[in-house]
């Protein structure tokens, strides 16, 4: 495991630029496709209704773009909001990788490594200020009603409390040969 996180920090194996440059247009197209919707949410209902959106459409989203794309696109976190975006143990090493570079206040880009044949990117996911509405605060930033809404959808949540510019997970893209 210290070699994989050594890997990360220094190229190491295959050329990795153009699964660099894929993982990033794919977590790029992802984002947007997310926050598009995400956003219309918000305009039709606020908040509550981007919580209902999260819960009955993100997965969705993320599982049609993986199978057009012939990959595995994931969100990951050691705070998930949703279980299913629970971080496996290459990605809780991915999280403990940028955590000590943010720490460090080193760069955070995306990182590249190959496991046996399989190439996986990562790419760091920062808290921004909108998206505190949801995971912020309570009373701070999420309202009561929105809290209320976050409980019913996801009884187990642990994706609130962050602040902006916290690191809140990872994008982990998935090639397989």
């Amino acid at each position: 495991m210290v070699l994989m996180i050594s890997c990360w920090a220094v190229s190491c194996g295959p050329d990795t630029t153009e699964f660099e440059r894929r993982g990033t247009a794919l977590t790029d197209l992802t984002q947007q496709k997310l926050q598009g919707e995400l956003q219309a949410a918000l305009k039709a209902g606020g908040p509550a209704n981007a919580v209902a959106f999260c819960a009955s459409r993100a997965q969705v989203l993320m599982d049609s773009l993986s199978r057009a794309s012939g990959t595995q696109i994931r969100r990951a976190t050691m705070r998930p909001r949703n279980t299913v975006d629970r971080a496996t143990a290459l990605e809780e090493l991915a999280l403990e990788f940028y955590t000590q570079r943010q720490l460090a206040s080193d760069s955070l880009r995306p990182t590249v490594d190959v496991d046996n044949g399989v190439v996986h990117y990562y790419r760091p996911i920062i808290l921004s200020k909108p998206c505190l509405a949801c995971h912020g605060t309570l009373g701070e930033h999420i309202a009561p009603e929105t809290a209320e809404v976050i409980t019913a959808a996801y009884p187990d949540d642990r994706a609130t409390g962050y602040a902006e510019g916290d690191l809140r997970g990872v994008w982990h893209v998935t090639f397989t040969p």
